[in-house]
């Protein structure tokens, strides 16, 4: 079972990006880069912060800084469910439990 859940708006061969994303300037580039490259992952990515870096050469470490990052501008959710995690990915920040449509 897939535990990433991406919440965008377009999935057709290309991903959109929101001008919020581009203009959030709490965001690093490293954590804009890495939420993009989260919204164009298929749903059955098995989601791991090891294969984050893996997939985009970047330090685990430095994929660690970025999704807390991104947890703390509230674009990026860990939700447990039982022994899971589901990741929730969003292209706008988002308070858990509240949906963009």
């Amino acid at each position: 079972m897939s535990n990433l859940r991406q919440n965008k708006r377009h999935d057709k061969g290309y991903t959109v990006i929101p001008n919020v994303v581009i203009r959030d300037n709490n965001l690093s580039a490293t954590a804009r880069f890495l939420l993009i490259f989260m919204l164009q992952l298929p749903e059955t990515f098995n989601f791991s912060e090891q294969e984050l870096a893996n997939q985009t050469g970047e330090g685990l470490r430095s994929v660690q800084n970025a999704l807390k990052e991104l947890e703390t501008y509230k674009y990026f959710h860990r939700v447990k469910d039982g022994n899971d995690t589901i990741y929730h990915v969003y292209e706008e920040p988002t308070e858990v439990g509240e949906r963009h449509e």
